[in-house]
């Protein structure tokens, strides 16, 4: 069975950052909600631990390089 998903709009995390700026999202406690977890440029997802407004997200220290208006994918777990 295929989780849900949500991709609208672009994210941008820096190395070690504990941040995931959106534009064009709308992040809400709907689509995108804290224990979900997001893949961020094709890379390995991360767990959401906090949906700050509707263009922040925290996560974990992001562990890969600098992404910069890179594709996403949240994936609907929780």
């Amino acid at each position: 069975m295929a989780l849900p998903t949500y991709s609208t709009g672009t994210v941008s995390a820096a190395a070690g950052g504990t941040v995931v700026t959106g534009v064009g999202t709308i992040w809400s406690g709907v689509n995108v909600v804290p224990g979900d977890m997001i893949a961020i440029g094709g890379l390995a997802a991360v767990l959401i631990t906090d949906v700050t407004d509707v263009t922040h997200l925290a996560i974990p220290a992001w562990g890969g390089a600098a992404q910069t208006a890179v594709t996403y994918v949240v994936y609907q777990v929780s």
